[in-house]
């Protein structure tokens, strides 16, 4: 009987190790909520001023989340844009502005 018992114990500490594991693990992966539309100075035909200084561009499309692209700026500003936007649109096709997926951060 003590045999049986101290088995158990074993089997139960290494299902509580893997769950730990398997649960540390997933949350590394975890998404942040998802962005809204920037209302600021977004305008769909020209670029706004702050578009000269953008450093940096990202493509966000995760699934069930709003597609755009999340710009940042050299004054630390982030928008989010939609995905019609004309001027990024244009910027990224001429190759002027380099939006990748955005994978992780």
């Amino acid at each position: 009987m003590c045999s049986s018992l101290s088995t158990s114990r074993l089997i139960l500490l290494i299902s509580l190790s893997v769950m730990m594991l398997i649960s540390v693990s997933g949350a590394e992966h975890v998404e942040k909520n998802c962005y809204k539309y920037s209302t600021q100075s977004t305008r769909t035909t020209f670029a706004p001023k702050w578009a000269k200084n953008i450093i940096s561009c990202f493509k966000d499309d995760r699934r069930g989340c709003l597609p755009g692209y999340e710009v940042k700026t050299s004054g630390n500003r982030t928008f989010f844009l939609r995905p019609n936007t004309e001027w990024i649109k244009r910027k990224i096709n001429e190759k002027t502005l380099l939006c990748p997926p955005q994978i992780s951060k």
